[in-house]
């Protein structure tokens, strides 16, 4: 399962503390199924939150079942620097353009993670950041 016996408390503890059930996004790490989606919305329901899921794509296994996580999320988040781990480095830009193309089609919003890490360190991206940044605006990311 993607959510693991601590971050279920975690939930649970939150919703204690705010009766009203409202948060905007959960994140889901590591969805892999539109049944890991399921399984958090259900979760969510019965601790009486309000909320929508925002599923973590970083394997292969999520990437193949893109199509049904997208049916079954609010949003999804495409993980460059773990996905970049577990397939050619080469087709990580496939990957990503695949996934934008598909949530567009769809109307779910997409993140992608890793387009800007100098601007910890730095005031300004560098060039190759901003070319990335603009092809993602293009593409269609949120």
């Amino acid at each position: 399962p993607c959510l693991t016996d601590q971050d279920v408390s975690m939930l649970a503890a939150w919703a204690k503390e705010n009766p009203s059930g409202a948060a905007d996004f959960i994140a889901l790490p590591r969805t892999r199924s539109a049944a890991d989606v399921k399984s958090c919305k259900d979760l969510i329901e019965r601790l009486g939150l309000y909320s929508k899921v925002v599923a973590k794509l970083e394997d292969m296994e999520g990437l193949v079942n893109h199509k049904e996580i997208l049916d079954a999320a609010d949003a999804v988040v495409f993980s460059r620097g773990s996905l970049g781990t577990c397939m050619a480095v080469e087709k990580v830009f496939l990957a990503q353009k695949m996934l934008l193309r598909a949530a567009n089609a769809v109307g779910k919003p997409c993140f992608v993670t890793r387009v800007v890490d100098t601007l910890t360190d730095a005031p300004r991206p560098t060039r190759a950041e901003a070319t990335d940044m603009a092809n993602l605006v293009l593409d269609g990311a949120d």
